[in-house]
């Protein structure tokens, strides 16, 4: 996740929380491995996909002129670029 642009940054924020608190966390399996679907809750798996279609969002070339809908809602700091 290292590499991504800060507009997705909230979303993978709260995936990595959401998965901190899970049972998963617990029995000290890596983060690689409690993102599998059966290892996490229905929040997670959420926030998960939230996070897939903001990176793609990221690849769309229609949201140069639209914006990155998935950072609008999230509230990532590409967002405010977006309304200018």
């Amino acid at each position: 996740f290292s590499g991504m642009s800060s507009s997705c940054s909230l979303a993978k924020e709260k995936l990595l929380v959401c998965i901190s608190k899970s049972p998963c966390a617990d029995k000290g399996l890596t983060v690689k491995d409690c993102v599998s679907d059966e290892h996490i809750s229905e929040d997670c798996r959420v926030l998960k996909r939230i996070l897939f279609e903001c990176r793609r969002g990221q690849l769309d070339n229609r949201n140069r002129l639209r914006g990155n809908r998935w950072a609008e809602e999230w509230g990532g700091q590409d967002s405010k670029k977006a309304e200018k």
